[in-house]
């Protein structure tokens, strides 16, 4: 079976993909007032949607939009979830979505990606852009690389509540009508145990994650993923 990924315009989705999106809301979160009116804001404040297709079923997806601050090119990643068997689901969806905002005619020049982050995995699939992160979850304290660009961003999304020296903002889920299902084996794994740590084992709590980077930069991180998972398959077949 193959999975193909379709951009949308969050303005002109149907009925049919608002109620595939709403089933997979409320499979992958808690949303004590239904999933709807929770689809309905991200549908409001963001101009994108990538589906995740297969056989005529969405099994996955990510809200986003594109904006440029100080001339730097600005993926904002937004809501995004799957269904619960498609595991590395959202690292595809997120490749299209550069593709899409930033493709390749751009090679080398600089772009940013920004995203409120409250599951450690969304939080690495962001650090394996490469570049710059704040803020780092291995090393807390660690001042921004570019502060002004991060407040502006804060700014822009109209963000409330937010530390700016850490990026937490309290209570974000609920803010958004959601509750965060507990994750199995939080405290296990490097950056499932320090993103734990960061946010206090409170994953109602959000992260505003920056990152800046380029192409060069995301495919080098790619490679080096790809390495690392063939050298553990080599290590547990000999």
């Amino acid at each position: 079976m193959s999975i193909k990924i379709e951009i949308h315009r969050t303005g002109a989705l149907g009925n049919s993909h608002r109620e595939s999106i709403n089933h997979i809301v409320s499979k992958s979160f808690e949303a004590p007032g239904g999933a709807e009116p929770v689809v309905a804001h991200y549908c409001r404040s963001l101009t994108h949607v990538a589906l995740a297709i297969e056989e005529n079923n969405i099994v996955g997806f990510q809200f986003f939009s594109k904006r440029a601050v100080k001339q730097l090119p600005i993926v904002h990643f937004s809501m995004a979830a799957r269904m619960k068997s498609y595991s590395g689901l959202q690292r595809v969806i997120g490749r299209q979505i550069l593709n899409h905002c930033v493709g390749p005619q751009q090679f080398v020049l600089k772009f940013g990606a920004v995203g409120v982050c409250n599951h450690p995995a969304t939080y690495h699939n962001m650090g394996q852009l490469g570049g710059s992160i704040f803020p780092n979850v291995h090393m807390p304290g660690t001042p921004c690389f570019d502060r002004q660009l991060y407040l502006q961003l804060v700014t822009d999304l109209g963000l409330q509540s937010i530390d700016i020296e850490t990026g937490i903002i309290e209570n974000r889920a609920s803010n958004v009508g959601l509750k965060m299902l507990p994750v199995a084996r939080l405290r296990d794994g490097s950056v499932a145990r320090e993103f734990g740590e960061y946010v206090n084992f409170n994953l109602n709590r959000g992260v505003l994650v920056l990152v800046v980077t380029n192409w060069p930069l995301v495919l080098c991180s790619a490679f080096i993923r790809t390495v690392g998972h063939l050298g553990k398959y080599r290590n547990n077949h000999e």
